[in-house]
């Protein structure tokens, strides 16, 4: 057993989750192996609280949780908020104008719901993707992107995603809106961008994590497979990568372990944490 880590934080897309967005009953396991180790776990993910909480539920989780990439950051055991992070007006209106004559297909979060192009291809994606937004406890509800726009008082947004099949054309836009320096942006889908307030992101939730439980980073293992975790990996002491990341994220790991559709997660454990 590696007593160096007192804490694992995991991701949940293509992490956690197999494809058909199930746990699968060996991760579950794993992580009723760590609990009995007295190993901490908890959960980062870029979904939304909503669309994240009854995977929370599944774990048994009552720790603090990160969500929106770090921009929630919630301790279910005493259902309080230990930071939220939202855009400030002028950073949600430098956006609105940026996508404004660009493009149709942005997905914009609010805590309470998402505000998208309800006529998007892409939309209806998402909700294939996001199998949970059609069950009742998980649905986050659409509304217009258009009623956000044309709203006086707009809603605090927490994130911001761009999707675009042009990849050539989604690239020139992340190379655009990274030179504003109130948005942390990361590729988390070869064909999705998502935006966050400057400062927020997966590594930044893990000090939260650190100064909650009094935990340091370096006794922390985290284990994702997207970009959007790159910054947990260059943060923790020890990452893992699954086996279906891309290579360009696989170089951050410390661990390649399996793939997310035959429990990677619960080999990567058992194999170098228990």
């Amino acid at each position: 057993m590696n007593t160096n880590i007192k804490m694992v934080v995991a991701d949940l897309d293509g992490t956690m989750l197999s494809d058909d967005k199930t746990i699968c009953k060996e991760n579950l396991a794993a992580v009723e192996e760590l609990r009995k180790a007295g190993i901490i776990v908890t959960v980062a993910t870029g979904r939304s609280f909503i669309m994240a909480q009854r995977y929370f539920d599944e774990l048994s989780l009552d720790t603090v949780v990160a969500t929106y990439n770090g921009g929630l950051v919630y301790n279910l055991g005493q259902k309080k908020d230990i930071s939220v992070t939202s855009f400030s007006d002028e950073t949600v209106n430098d956006f609105v104008d940026f996508v404004r004559g660009r493009t149709d297909d942005v997905f914009i979060y609010s805590r309470e719901c998402l505000y998208a192009n309800i006529e998007s291809e892409h939309i209806r994606r998402f909700y294939t993707y996001n199998k949970t937004a059609q069950q009742t406890k998980d649905t986050l509800p659409i509304y217009s992107s258009k009623e956000f726009f044309a709203k006086e008082k707009k809603d605090a947004i927490l994130k911001f995603g761009l999707q675009n099949d042009n990849i050539p054309q989604l690239l020139e836009w992340f190379e655009i809106l990274k030179t504003n320096p109130n948005f942390t942006i990361v590729n988390s889908m070869p064909n999705f961008l998502e935006i966050m307030p400057k400062g927020v992101s997966k590594g930044s939730a893990l000090q939260h994590f650190s100064d909650f439980y009094g935990i340091s980073v370096d006794n922390m293992a985290v284990f994702g497979d997207e970009e959007n975790d790159a910054s947990m990996f260059e943060v923790a002491g020890f990452s893992f990568v699954m086996g279906n990341a891309r290579d360009n994220v696989k170089k951050y790991g410390d661990y390649v372990v399996g793939d997310n559709n035959h429990a990677g997660f619960a080999d990567g454990v058992r194999k170098y944490i228990l």
